[in-house]
């Protein structure tokens, strides 16, 4: 929003069917209005009602993340600091990509990250707790996800059922060509796997598809090894375990009954 002469703006707003919230500002909801452009704007549900929200930040010169929470009554969460929380403000540009609930009021934010060089841009996270903090048990400048020669872009992000999220991104690291890699981080911050990434599973399949009764869920993997498959409903909570221990390869199959844990 450029309505500000001094920077662009970060405003909100809540459409209804009938037309916009009247109990929302007529004219939107100033999330960030600091010195400075905000930009590159991303959006997601709280699952509480509300938005949280994540954007690139120059407000100190090079563009930061920041990012706020908006409660369901269109109002910014008292518990975070005005303006946004920074989620990242290190050397260079860090460009948001992506951001996804916790379940617990915060936020789980990606960017694109240029403190290494415009030439050899990262992939980096950071969790935001629900009280509008940084959460302690992850690096303060944010978790490298994938620092490999070349540049690393476009990611993209979503919750892995278990606390921690899952990211994939394009990946020049072996030629000019994009390359698709993937990695997921376990709720305190941590990478589930460490030193190269080498393929480990192919995509999982279920049949029938649809399945009225059962599905047989089919994999494949590239030796013998540890196995963990889940099954996850739409918001991505796990609701059924259905492998965890080691198979051999080259691949395996495990029958759903369509029931969730409980039964």
């Amino acid at each position: 929003d450029g309505r500000d002469t001094t920077g662009l703006d970060v405003y909100a707003q809540h459409v209804l069917s009938t037309g916009v919230d009247a109990t929302w500002p007529a004219d939107g909801r100033a999330v960030c209005t600091s010195m400075g452009d905000a930009n590159a704007l991303k959006v997601c549900s709280d699952q509480q009602g509300g938005l949280l929200l994540a954007w690139g930040d120059s407000r100190a010169g090079n563009r930061d993340v920041y990012v706020a929470r908006l409660l369901s009554d269109g109002s910014l969460d008292p518990s975070w600091p005005a303006d946004g929380v920074a989620a990242c403000t290190a050397t260079g540009d860090q460009t948001p990509g992506d951001v996804v609930p916790d379940g617990e009021g915060g936020a789980f934010v990606c960017w694109v990250d240029a403190r290494g060089g415009t030439t050899n841009t990262d992939i980096y996270a950071q969790h935001v707790r629900g009280d509008g903090t940084r959460d302690p048990a992850w690096p303060e400048g944010g978790r490298p996800v994938c620092s490999a020669p070349g540049n690393q872009n476009l990611p993209a992000m979503d919750r892995d059922g278990l606390g921690g999220i899952v990211l994939a991104w394009t990946d020049r690291r072996n030629s000019q060509v994009d390359d698709l890699y993937a990695q997921r981080v376990g709720p305190l911050g941590t990478l589930a796997v460490t030193g190269p990434l080498t393929p480990a599973a192919g995509v999982l399949m279920g049949v029938p598809h649809p399945c009225p009764a059962a599905s047989t869920v089919l994999f494949t993997l590239a030796s013998t090894g540890p196995v963990r498959v889940s099954v996850l409903d739409l918001t991505g909570r796990a609701v059924r375990r259905l492998v965890d221990g080691t198979r051999p390869g080259p691949s395996g199959s495990v029958r759903w009954d369509l029931r969730d844990d409980s039964g």
